[in-house]
């Protein structure tokens, strides 16, 4: 579609209206560019970047169909009246009146379906936008999840070893106790302390 607004903006006749539509062919396919780079790489920040653009280019776009308009309503005009010679002479620059006329019509139709893509462009490269970061949601909460999961891992790990240790700390002593001691039970039968 930049091509074919360059290729209108090339037959006009008017410096103003090609400057204008050159530009905005050029900054078009820049904006093309960025879409196309952050729909590949999956990268947000270009995305949105390319979505200002977009809206840029519709706001761009919507202004030259109105001043297209003003154009060829003043071209229909200069056509369809009787001209003197004089203002034949001053007017020997412009095309014929039915090329310039069909022209206009051409770059409105161009403008038209350019302004359609560029919304229906926008409106994707938003939507995938939110999709990306929802999938970058995603994956933090997933790696939060696990995190809190290896921590309670952790924690329920050393909680059972801890009783473990204090078990067998318990059960040990319990024995000490209960064997070692001068009045202990194995006293009798032969430990050290213990009647012989």
């Amino acid at each position: 579609m930049f091509l074919a607004t360059i290729v209108t903006s090339a037959m006009q006749s008017d410096t103003v209206s090609m400057a204008r539509d050159l530009t905005y062919a050029v900054i078009g396919a820049v904006s093309a560019i960025f879409g196309i780079f952050g729909a590949k790489q999956l990268d947000r920040g270009v995305l949105l970047l390319y979505f200002v653009l977009v809206v840029w280019g519709i706001a761009s776009s919507t202004s030259n169909i109105n001043s297209n308009f003003l154009e060829q309503s003043k071209q229909s005009d200069i056509c369809n009246h009787a001209l003197t010679s004089e203002e034949q002479t001053k007017l020997s620059g412009l095309q014929a009146c039915g090329a310039q006329l069909a022209l206009l019509t051409v770059k409105l139709v161009v403008i038209a379906v350019n302004v359609v893509l560029q919304v229906v462009s926008g409106w994707m490269a938003l939507r995938l936008s939110e999709k990306i970061q929802e999938e970058e949601e995603g994956a933090q909460q997933e790696k939060e999840v696990k995190s809190s999961m290896e921590i309670n891992m952790r924690r329920t790990s050393m909680m059972i070893a801890g009783k473990r240790k204090g078990s067998m700390a318990v059960g040990g002593g319990g024995l000490a106790a209960f064997g070692a001691g001068a009045g202990g039970p194995l006293a009798a039968f032969g430990a050290p302390g213990g009647r012989r």
